[in-house]
């Protein structure tokens, strides 16, 4: 009996370690390696580049300034680069610069203004050769490097500045109390193996867009007188903001502004003198083919013109906006997810209990008449959700409350053309949805009505001395959206920021589904948005993953516990990869990650007819899965493994920029891995045009939610003559492509030339032909007020009396013709006036 007991217990030890063994072979399949970077702190920076052999040699810079090269995707031994002399000696690196077709060819830039540039291209080399080159060898002092900017598309060519003297080895915040600290720029065209010195008294500097050079004119004419040698270069423009000759004399004041500071361009890496752009500059920035510069008001000091060049600063002209403003400090950007001239300006209007507060300002197409878009933004929190065309999300104060209370996150579909708010309510358009999860059931179940979502950004990152990252999403990864939030079960709710967790979303911001516990996490995605990845923001010994878009999750265990500090993928999120970064005590710790040992099937290929054929909408409701979670590994059902989801259904049939676009995603009940070809496929629809299609022209506004623009306060009074357009209060949203021939046609209408000479014509000829029956009118009556006609008896007797009363009546024939001379004045004055043209408006930004 007892031998039989052994052999039982013996057989369930033998089965519990056999189930112990392959419920764990997953996480040893999927942990592939991992190394310790002794005495380096944890990973703060990396670079990706494609290696020759297809695979992707990886950099990281840490905590220590140490930095270490791996060439197999991060898998494998990290070696460290440089040596430990080097290091020893003081360097401390700061930075990283790639050279994009160049994987084994690296700028590593030290603090104390020196670089390492690799010398050697031996991709079989664990370590690399280098050379340490340094700047400002000239120079008295110590020396301290700023900031290194690489050239888009030509990566040889880099700006870095850099502070010397008495100033160079402090703090940003500690130059603030020396008399004379200036910043020096100096340029690099063969990648920091030699630098030139450029110029010196700084403020700005930047490589001026290739798609601006083309546009430029004195570029074009200052290559003609180029030297031969300089000939075959590329046309490399560089442009900076630096103090006037007549102020050089001075300190440079770096931390307010400086009056006389010019805006000057070099075709020639200041080989001559360089172009003068604008003078009293205040500052300025690219947006597509545009340059926008704020400059200093000569008759105000204290305020600032921002104007718009369309040829690189050859000419410019004055912004038009709704209304003056009376602040300095902007934001411009790009509503353009790559590119493009569409801009957003986001303009700060003041701030309450030290909380700032913007309005955000959206341009029309041409980038130069800005429009009110949003009051009271949180232009911190603003972001552009990626691979969904036209959607934005931002934080936002009641702009009707008398005071900055709790902000409420806002949604947009149309590029800032109009605003919704996270809130549950069926009875609103667009319809919302959001699921809470039971973290012990695993089961999703939908929020009570009226909830509102709150997501956090940079801003309110800081709220109560939580740190939360902000709205992540990728241009691979169409209509993922990973967000920190809050749940408040209605709009006067308060606000507890250790009740965020962490918030999903697969189509673009519509439904929401709440996939962890309160906390902090880090998180990243992979396999084109399929695969999604989070670990807790403290020390942990796991990290968790779902491959069916939030719906179930597992635990993948490290081994030992570490701070984790960042999870990276693969660039753009489209392989299985991941490396876990992060930091044992005060080595730091590389975890590599393989997912694809799962051995998941690949999706069906998109080009196949059958498979789009096939392809139904997505289902967004997650408990559809709560009690039968079955989720597809074989391919055993007809059905495709893609489905489509349109974020114009939530809006009930209105299409956002004036098309219905639906976007591709793998099926979250399916298991299967998106092929490295994958591209989500955009079906578009023209719609005819609506009221949704229109933001509000300057001058007018339109509230959260509501689709109709009314007049704001402040506006400005446009006239509208001939040849000139007379709004109707609303524009296109730039890039609508609605159809206005079959829709609403809301558009400024352009008073005809020729109509309007017609009617000045007959007004003309109207008030000729007008005099003498009024010298007849004015005769009559005074020969009716002063004549005696009771004793005429014949008409020669009337006329005699009426030519006997002209000289009565002289008074008021003179009074007539005043007023005749006096509407003939007007009417040149008015003609001269359409002659000049309509005068454009111009905007103020004041300084504090």
């Amino acid at each position: 009996m007892l031998l039989v007991e052994m052999t039982v217990l013996l057989v369930c030890c033998l089965l519990f370690l056999l189930f112990s063994i392959v419920s764990c072979s997953n996480d040893l399949n999927i942990v592939d390696s991992a190394q310790l970077l002794p005495n380096s702190g944890s990973p703060v920076q990396a670079k990706y580049l494609h290696a020759p052999d297809g695979s992707f040699t990886i950099y990281l810079r840490t905590e220590a300034g140490k930095v270490f090269r791996n060439s197999l995707s991060g898998k494998g031994p990290w070696n460290l680069q440089l040596s430990e002399e080097e290091y020893l000696k003081g360097f401390f690196a700061i930075d990283l610069i790639s050279h994009p077709t160049n994987p084994n060819k690296l700028l590593v830039v030290d603090k104390k203004g020196s670089f390492a540039v690799t010398t050697e291209a031996l991709s079989k080399r664990d370590k690399l050769s280098y050379d340490i080159i340094s700047v400002g060898k000239d120079l008295k002092g110590s020396i301290s490097v700023e900031n290194v900017k690489q050239h888009p598309d030509y990566p040889d060519y880099l700006l870095a500045a850099i502070f010397a003297g008495d100033c160079g080895d402090l703090s940003p915040s500690q130059r603030e109390d020396i008399p004379f600290c200036t910043r020096l720029v100096y340029g690099s065209n063969d990648f920091g193996f030699s630098w030139s010195f450029l110029q010196d008294f700084v403020y700005d500097y930047e490589f001026m867009p290739t798609l601006v050079v083309q546009n430029c004119p004195y570029v074009k004419r200052r290559n003609y007188f180029l030297p031969f040698l300089h000939r075959n270069q590329p046309h490399v423009v560089t442009i900076l903001t630096i103090v006037s000759e007549e102020d050089r004399d001075k300190p440079q004041d770096l931390f307010s502004w400086h009056g006389n500071v010019e805006l000057v361009a070099s075709v020639d890496w200041f080989q001559s003198k360089p172009q003068l752009v604008m003078s009293h500059i205040y500052s300025f920035a690219f947006v597509g083919n545009l340059l926008y510069a704020a400059q200093v008001d000569p008759r105000e000091h204290s305020s600032v013109l921002l104007k718009v060049s369309k040829d690189g600063g050859s000419t410019f002209e004055p912004v038009s906006m709704p209304f003056v403003l009376q602040q300095q400090s902007f934001h411009i950007m790009s509503t353009e997810k790559v590119g493009g001239q569409n801009a957003l300006l986001a303009v700060l209007h003041g701030v309450e209990d030290s909380k700032p507060f913007y309005n955000l300002y959206l341009s029309d197409s041409t980038g130069t008449r800005f429009s009110l878009s949003l009051r009271r933004a949180i232009f911190e929190d603003f972001s552009l959700i990626r691979g969904v065309q036209g959607m934005m999300l931002t934080n936002a104060y009641d702009p009707e409350a008398s005071h900055l209370d709790r902000p409420r996150t806002l949604l947009s579909f149309d590029n800032g053309g109009a605003w919704h708010r996270l809130i549950m309510n069926e009875s609103a358009v667009p319809h919302f949805y959001f699921y809470k999860r039971d973290v012990q059931n695993n089961k999703y179940y939908l929020a009570s009505p009226n909830s509102e979502l709150l997501l956090f950004g940079s801003a309110l990152s800081n709220y109560e001395e939580y740190h939360f990252e902000s709205a992540y999403s990728l241009n691979t990864t169409s209509g993922y959206i990973l967000a920190h939030g809050v749940l408040l079960p209605g709009p006067d709710a308060t606000l507890r920021s250790d009740t965020a967790s962490l918030w999903l979303s697969s189509n673009g911001g519509i439904t929401w589904l709440e996939i962890s516990s309160p906390g902090q996490y880090i998180f990243e995605y992979g396999d084109y948005g399929s695969l999604i990845v989070y670990s807790p923001m403290e020390k942990t010994d796991f990290i968790r993953y779902s491959w069916t878009g939030g719906i179930s999750w597992l635990s993948i265990s490290l081994d030992k516990e570490m701070f984790i500090s960042n999870i990276l993928s693969e660039p753009d999120a489209v392989q299985e990869r991941m490396l876990v970064l992060g930091k044992r005590d005060n080595d730091g710790i590389v975890v590599y990650i393989d997912f694809g040992n799962l051995n998941i099937r690949p999706c069906d290929s998109l080009s196949d007819p059958v498979t789009l054929s096939k392809m139904k909408p997505c289902v967004d409701d997650p408990t559809k899965w709560n009690d039968n979670n079955e989720f597809h590994q074989d391919k055993s059902s007809d059905e495709s493994d893609y489905c489509s989801f349109c974020p114009a259904d939530a809006l009930e049939g209105k299409c956002p920029l004036g098309r219905k676009n639906c976007y591709t995603r793998r099926r979250a009940e399916v298991l299967c891995n998106n092929r490295e070809s994958f591209t989500s496929r955009i079906a578009s629809i023209s719609c005819p045009c609506t009221l949704d299609d229109y933001q509000c022209d300057i001058g007018y506004e339109r509230k959260p939610g509501s689709t109709e623009c009314h007049p704001s306060y402040g506006t400005q009074e446009f006239s509208s003559k001939c040849g000139y357009l007379e709004s109707k209060g609303y524009v296109l949203i730039p890039g609508d492509t609605c159809d206005v021939t079959k829709g609403l046609n809301l558009l400024p209408s352009r008073h005809s030339c020729v109509s309007y000479w017609i009617r000045r014509f007959v007004y003309f000829v109207f008030w000729i032909l007008s005099i003498p029956l009024v010298m007849c009118c004015m005769i009559l009556l005074g020969g009716c007020i002063k004549g005696d006609f009771r004793d005429v008896s014949s008409w020669e007797e009337i006329l005699g009396l009426l030519i006997g009363e002209c000289r009565a009546a002289g008074i008021s024939f003179l009074i007539g013709i005043q007023w005749i001379f006096s509407v003939f004045q007007s009417f040149l004055e008015n003609v001269i006036n359409t002659s000049r043209g309509l005068a454009r408006g111009y905007t103020v930004i004041g300084r504090n």
